[in-house]
């Protein structure tokens, strides 16, 4: 668009020449050449015509054939009929016979397509809809005439007229994307006045503000953490006027709907249409506040246009999914854990779950208690709207069949929008008063108090009859009996807000008088009401009152009733279906919030006791004994034992991850068990990782002795499962699928050694080599997880990886942080960080990471150098020192350089972090490490394979320390080192673990501690199998040891390169390494 002054003058010039215009082709001329200066930066092409001595033809070409019509122009499915002066009667009747003669001679030739039709003289614009009953009629449904001073309103007049389709298109979310998403021309457009709109209203009303910051806290206590700016809200804002806008069009697709736009974002041009909640009070609602401005009109018109093109009998998917993911960028999806579900697999997953349910004697009820956009909901519809289609359920049971919950504001409005699409020739049909049962409350937080944050319900201390509901810090509470009954404590709300409305309406301060005697005649009307909820009614009409004096009301009776509907839920449903949030407890930064998860962690027992395994938890864990035990019905939906009355898609970790192992054990509380497996780790294109869906049945547990892994019968363990493969991405609909993904029916094996680590095992990736060990396991009785340590948390590097800057010196060495640390590290600051200084030499140690570790050896030549402030004590353990007692030790020069970094440390930490000289020490991996003990084994912790190097640390010329991202154990015994480093290293061994490992997007990942928990024989001198083991080992040790002083000239190797040197090594090892393996096998078989 032009400037607003190239415009006016633009305008201007036109005003004066059209006024004047004598003829048609005047008008047709002016017209047309107005439309081209004015959007010709917006793509706008000119409209078909051609001029005749007499008037106007139209050329249009159908079916072939180059037809005469009598149209001035034809754009985009819209006729325009040019006359020099509509107020003369006469011409205005002209006009509208030959738009008819128009559209009658277009229908006779085949063409189908919905026409705008107008009749201009270039400044009166009247447009018409046509009815086709027995004949066509003409029906006027908006007039703009221009005046010369209505500049903005012509001009959204105009563009509307010049961007149009001429067939309705099916909107598929390729299609509404490219209209409407991110690098559309309507998007970036209406952004930029949404922006100016928000910044300007927010400054000068207050109501604004209010919603804004509501809806941020709503974000960022859901997920932990502040992912909300002033953009992403007016992404929200949009998205949202997109689902309302096309709602209404779905609703009536014949005329056009410009005219009621205001009572559409209000929500009673849906409550006309039979529809109650579609849309309601909440955050988005700021927009009606400046409804009047220009700016809004116009991005409301805009939209409109677009939309109105759409076929609106046809809507074949969750066409709003790919403009949400689009609107949320991925990152930020990945922070807040939202992985959407293509529709195949949510429709999959729901027949899956219903399949078992014979609709002719019950209905079921289904919830997703995190339904994101409504994927879930709209599978489960379209699936009972096809099998109860027999038996005539009364059309309200069926709509509340199907509930959602979330706690993503956008995502309950885009969940509304798609399952309000799904039930609407139901909603049509019944011709009443509808509520879409989708709530914006928090599924897991729902029972836990935490009054600063967030608004929650909660039980009362000392009355189990009765919930809280804390609004700004006020509580308000009802009893059980008026939440239940929904739909009429909803209506008394809705009156508080009416009869407080009209008070701030009448009165410019609070006049609680009039208030009290209105709530208590309207209350009096409900006799069912108890007194004890009369009276808290009456305290939530003045909490309400006098927010909307402040002009701080907003959203409150929205989040009133919304946070209601959990407790109201409860125990009402036979199905549970969706995709809880992939979020780990680690990525939750709001203290309090991380805080509540971790007390129902207490409560449902889901997660492990040890740290490091609970912050790798995902919150998905807890979504299923929560959601079981809250939701489920108490009696069983049916006698069949086949159904899976829980239907999760879940990150495959769930399979495998030791921080999942309470799942896999059955341990949750309360119990339900692993009824059937999904693994889609083989289809491409899916999520951004290998994810899985578990089906559970709380009702039919899986019969499993807890000593079953310890004999042959661990293999009838057996849970039936798919196995997904193809490409799972951009599929438009379910039927396409059959196309692209392929599945085979499997069988998965529950395998749990010594309660140590668990994993769903597909069978066919269950090697005899494992089978073999799994007989023999209860004669190894030896676990090396209670030896091998993780170290010490070296991190930031910068502040304690350092370099020699001469030679080593005694006492005291001079040194400069390491380069590479430097550049590596992700934090500005720790860049510019850069000691040169001397340390006293006793707080210089060695140490390595995963890139220093081989098969057999450990790269000595590039280990790192690093600072720490600790002293070895007489037993070879290490105490941890801070900077005051470095100096008391007579360690000065390392006192100034722990000093130094504490400081730096100080500025990066959070509020909630330790002191860095403690932090390092996090569960004594640190000062547990005993320096006295000569022989070294370091494992790395990450990566598909253990490796396992030895070093006789007497050889190094500093002691030698490990940090975290590796395993350590020591001993004296150098034969006992070279045995289990043999067996360690041993592809055997490692077969074993291997379907224990969890996968990520370029294969296996993060090995961990789990090769040491596998029970093996432990070392006896007297075994003359483990000294040979012990005897090769070291021989491969010596010659490991060699082949990498050798590689790259002595040089020292980068990260990217460890894995080519790895695969070197063992490709040179290789004959030496099957003896050592077949030596292996042979001495575990002999058992």
């Amino acid at each position: 668009m032009k400037s607003e002054i190239d415009n006016q003058i633009l305008i201007a010039f036109y005003n004066k020449r059209v006024s004047r215009a004598t003829n048609e082709e005047q008008v047709i001329q002016l017209c047309n050449a107005l439309l081209e200066k004015l959007f010709s930066d917006r793509g706008f092409d000119s409209f078909e015509h051609a001029v005749s001595a007499e008037r106007s033809v139209l050329r249009k070409k159908i079916s072939g054939i180059i037809s005469k019509g009598n149209a001035d122009c034809l754009g985009d499915n819209l006729i325009i009929e040019y006359k020099y002066d509509l107020n003369n009667n006469k011409q205005k009747e002209i006009a509208e016979e030959q738009l008819l003669e128009n559209i009658e001679f277009l229908k006779r030739e085949g063409d189908n397509a919905k026409y705008l039709l107008i009749a201009t003289d270039g400044l009166r614009w009247i447009n018409y809809a046509y009815l086709k009953d027995e004949k066509i009629k003409l029906r006027k449904v908006e007039e703009v005439e221009f005046n010369g001073k209505n500049i903005d309103d012509f001009i959204f007049y105009l563009k509307g007229i010049a961007f149009r389709r001429k067939n309705k298109v099916v909107p598929t979310k390729k299609r509404v994307a490219a209209d409407l998403g991110l690098k559309s021309l309507t998007y970036l457009h209406s952004l930029n006045l949404l922006e100016k709109s928000f910044e300007k209203g927010k400054n000068e009303k207050k109501v604004i503000q209010t919603k804004f910051d509501l809806w941020k806290k709503q974000i960022s206590i859901a997920y932990g953490s502040d992912q909300s700016d002033n953009n992403l809200f007016l992404r929200h804002t949009y998205l949202t006027l997109v689902s309302y806008i096309f709602s209404a069009i779905v609703i009536e697709s014949t005329y056009s709907i410009k005219d009621n736009l205001f009572e559409i974002l209000t929500g009673e041009w849906f409550r006309k249409h039979y529809v109650r909640n579609l849309v309601e009070s909440d955050y988005f609602t700021w927009i009606i506040d400046l409804y009047s401005e220009r700016n809004i009109k116009e991005i409301l018109s805009e939209i409109t246009n677009i939309l109105e093109t759409y076929d609106t009998e046809n809507v074949p998917e969750d066409f709003l999914k790919e403009l949400y993911q689009q609107l949320v960028d991925p990152q930020t999806r990945h922070d807040l854990g939202e992985f959407y579900t293509p529709e195949w697999l949510a429709d999959a997953i729901t027949e899956n779950c219903l399949k078992e349910v014979n609709f002719e004697n019950e209905l079921p009820k289904i919830l997703d208690p995190s339904c994101g956009s409504g994927t879930f909901l709209r599978s489960s519809a379209k699936y009972i709207l096809e099998k109860a289609n027999k038996r005539k359920y009364s059309i309200p049971k069926l709509i509340d069949s199907v509930v959602g919950i979330d706690i993503h504001p956008l995502a309950v409005i885009t969940a509304k929008t798609n399952l309000f699409i799904t039930w609407r020739k139901k909603i049509k049909e019944y011709a009443q008063p509808i509520s879409l049962p989708v709530y914006l409350a928090n599924t897991l937080t729902h029972t836990v108090s935490n009054a600063e944050d967030a608004p929650l319900i909660r039980m009362m201390e000392g009355d189990s009859n009765r919930w809280e509901i804390e609004l700004l810090g006020n509580n308000f509470s009802f009893s059980e009996t008026l939440l239940a009954r929904q739909g009429f404590f909803n209506k008394v709300i809705d009156e508080i807000e009416e009869i407080c409305n009209e008070l701030v309406k009448k009165y410019s301060t609070e006049n609680k008088n009039n208030l009290s005697n209105d709530v208590k005649s309207v209350l009096s009307n409900y006799k069912e009401i108890e007194r004890k909820d009369n009276e808290e009614l009456l305290k939530y009409s003045n909490f309400l009152l006098e927010q909307k004096f402040k002009k701080n009301d907003s959203v409150y009776s929205f989040v009133l009733r919304n946070q209601s509907m959990p407790k109201v839920l409860e125990n009402e449903f036979d199905f549970l279906i969706g995709n809880p949030p992939w979020l780990t407890i680690k990525d939750i930064n709001n203290l309090k919030y991380k805080e509540q998860i971790l007390n129902l962690n207490e409560k449902y027992d889901c997660m492990s006791r040890n740290r490091g395994e609970q912050s790798s938890t995902e919150i998905a864990a807890l979504f299923i004994p929560l959601a079981a035990r809250y939701f489920l019905k108490n009696k069983k939906f049916s006698d069949n034992k086949s159904y899976k009355n829980i239907g999760f898609v879940l990150p495959r970790s769930f399979m495998t991850a030791k921080q999942h192992s309470q799942l896999r054990n059955a341990n949750y509380h309360p119990h339900f068990y692993c009824a059937e497996i999904w693994d889609l780790n083989d289809v491409d294109n899916l999520f951004n990782v290998p994810s899985c869906v578990l089906f559970f049945n709380p009702l039919n547990p899986l019969k499993v002795n807890n000593k079953f892994i310890t004999s042959p019968e661990a293999l009838k363990a057996e849970i039936n499962g798919r196995v997904f493969s193809g490409d799972g991405g951009n599929l438009i609909m379910s039927k396409n699928a059959e196309e692209k993904i392929d599945f085979k029916d499997s069988v998965f094996h529950y395998l749990n050694i010594k309660d140590k680590i668990s994993a769903y095992v597909d069978i066919k990736n269950i090697s005899q080599d494992f089978k073999n060990y799994l007989k023999k396991i209860n004669y190894f009785k030896k676990q090396l997880s209670d030896d091998f340590q993780q170290g010490g948390i070296f991190y930031p590097q910068p502040l304690m990886i350092v370099d020699i800057v001469e030679k080593l010196r005694h006492p005291i060495t001079r040194i400069r942080t390491n380069t590479d640390a430097r550049k590596k590290t992700k934090k500005e600051s720790l860049r510019n960080f850069n000691l040169d200084q001397l340390v006293d030499t006793k707080s210089l140690f060695l140490t390595a990471a995963g890139e220093h570790i081989y098969p057999f050896s450990l790269k000595e030549d590039s280990l790192w150098h690093v600072v720490l402030p600790v002293i070895q004590l007489p037993s070879g353990n290490l105490s941890l020192k801070s900077s005051q007692d470095l100096r008391k030790e007579g360690l000065t020069e390392t006192a100034k350089y722990w000093s130094k970094v504490e400081d730096e440390w100080n500025k990066l930490k959070n509020n909630n972090e330790e002191e860095l000289f403690k932090r390092i020490d996090f569960n004594s991996n640190l000062t547990n490490q005993n320096l006295q003990k000569r022989y070294l084994l370091l494992a790395n912790a990450s990566g598909s394979r253990q490796y396992v190097s030895f070093t006789d640390t007497e050889t190094l010329p500093l002691p030698f320390i490990a940090r975290d991202k590796t395993y350590q154990w020591r001993t004296n015994d150098k034969n006992e080192a070279g045995y289990y480093l043999g067996i360690l290293n041993s592809d055997f061994i490692n077969s074993i673990v291997d379907p224990f490992i969890n996968l990520g997007l370029l294969g296996k990942r993060d090995i961990g501690t789990r090769m040491f928990s596998l029970p093996i024989p432990p070392y006896d001198q007297s075994q003359v199998l483990q000294t040979e083991i012990s005897t090769k080992a070291l021989n491969l040790y010596s010659k490991s040891n060699k082949l990498i002083r050798e590689c790259n000239d002595q040089k020292s190797l980068i990260a990217k390169d460890v894995g080519i040197l790895r695969r070197q090594i063992r490709n040179a090892l290789h004959r030496e390494s099957d003896e050592l393996n077949n030596l292996i096998i042979l001495y575990f078989n002999s058992h």
